[in-house]
C-alpha cells in the first residue's frame, strides 16, 4: 500500500486490484483469501505530504466498530466482503 491505513474501504481495494491485475478469462480460479500482515498502531504511522487517507473514513470505520462491537458477530460490513461467509479455510 502507498500509505498506512486502518480503513476497511481503503484496505480492501488492494486484493481486488491484485486480481484483476493476474485474472485470465476463461481459467478456473478456486476461492482464497487474504492475509494482513504486519500491522501496527496507527499512534505509529508515519505521515506524508503527498498520500493522504480520506477524512471522511475515520468516523465511518469508528462507527462500524462500535456497531459491530454492539452486536457482535461483524453484523455491518463492506459491500464486496463474504456476507454470509459460504466458505471457510481448510
Amino acid at each position: 500500500m502507498p500509505y498506512p491505513s486502518d480503513s476497511s474501504l481503503v484496505i480492501s481495494t488492494h486484493p481486488e486490484k491484485a486480481v484483476n491485475k493476474i485474472f485470465k478469462n476463461g481459467v478456473r480460479y478456486k476461492h482464497t483469501g487474504v492475509i494482513i500482515t504486519g500491522l501496527v498502531s496507527a499512534k505509529n504511522n508515519q505521515l506524508d505530504l503527498f498520500e493522504y487517507q480520506d477524512p471522511k473514513h475515520k468516523p465511518l470505520m469508528s462507527a462500524i466498530d462500535k456497531l459491530n462491537w454492539k452486536y457482535s458477530d461483524n453484523k455491518i460490513k463492506l459491500g464486496n466482503q463474504d456476507l454470509e461467509l459460504t466458505w471457510k479455510m481448510r
